[in-house]
């Protein structure tokens, strides 16, 4: 149970939160500055839904890689807040501080990427501790709910589609929903 900022207002709209929580699980920079999301093609059809103003360019891989177009320079400005690299994401203060309705836009955004339900369980994990602990600050202003933050799978050598890498350590974030 978090001691919550006061909600202050943001220029953002809905949408564009939404796409901030989007780029918080997948997204990264271009090598040009440019922003881009990658989503699996289980999730697409929702992303498309949800970014639909913003779907640029698609190039297909092991996920659909969508490069963001239309994006302001207040959207550009809070995606470069939100840190490069999985292990450095972390939630702008800006994103702490939203009313209720925009903080479940970004939770919403979030979790269409890295999060999973089981039952009422809701859960979502990443290498970033910041992030996850940010994560939990939102969700407690959107949805009322505490989250619990703990460490996940140590860092170490793993399998991951087939091939072997160094993780770092996982982070995961849950809750219940009644």
């Amino acid at each position: 149970n978090l001691k919550l900022p006061p909600a202050e207002e943001s220029s953002l709209t809905n949408a564009e939160w939404w796409i901030v929580g989007r780029y918080l699980a997948d997204g990264h920079t271009g090598t040009r500055g440019d922003f881009f999301i990658s989503v699996g093609r289980d999730k697409a059809e929702e992303f498309e839904k949800n970014a639909v103003d913003y779907l640029g360019q698609v190039c297909e891989r092991t996920a659909l890689q969508y490069r963001l177009k239309n994006v302001s320079h207040s959207l550009a400005e809070m995606l470069r807040k939100c840190g490069r690299g999985a292990q450095n994401k972390q939630v702008p203060i800006e994103g702490i501080c939203l009313c209720k309705e925009k903080s479940e836009a970004l939770l919403s955004g979030y979790l269409s990427g890295d999060g999973n339900k089981t039952g009422n369980a809701v859960n979502a994990s990443s290498v970033s501790k910041a992030l996850l602990l940010g994560m939990a600050m939102v969700a407690q202003r959107a949805r009322n709910i505490i989250a619990s933050v703990y460490a996940g799978k140590p860092a170490g050598k793993h399998i991951i589609e087939g091939r072997e890498v160094n993780q770092l350590q996982l982070w995961v974030m849950c809750w219940r929903d009644s």
